[in-house]
């Protein structure tokens, strides 16, 4: 188990979720589908729901390809300069 900024718990299989998840955004080819069909791209990269948290999913569901885009340039932009990955778990 890890703990969140929140106080909250995720354990590793939702750290192993959250990564394929965030390669699907930084993908190009996979955030459009995502975008279009967020479910069936989960799916797709056999992603189990139950290991993200719904509220997470929910909101990345929510978001259009151009904003996934943006999500993922600003995370690529916190790694160039430095950030680390809790600094940008923090921002982002």
């Amino acid at each position: 188990m890890y703990d969140t900024h929140e106080g909250g718990r995720v354990d590793e299989p939702s750290i192993s979720g959250l990564a394929e998840l965030g390669a699907i955004i930084r993908d190009p080819a996979q955030r459009k589908a995502f975008a279009a069909d967020p479910y069936g791209t989960l799916a797709q990269h056999q992603i189990d729901l139950t290991a993200i948290p719904p509220n997470l999913i929910e909101t990345l569901v929510d978001l259009t390809h151009e904003e996934l885009r943006a999500l993922g340039r600003v995370r690529q932009s916190l790694l160039g300069s430095g950030a680390s990955l809790g600094d940008i778990a923090e921002i982002v």
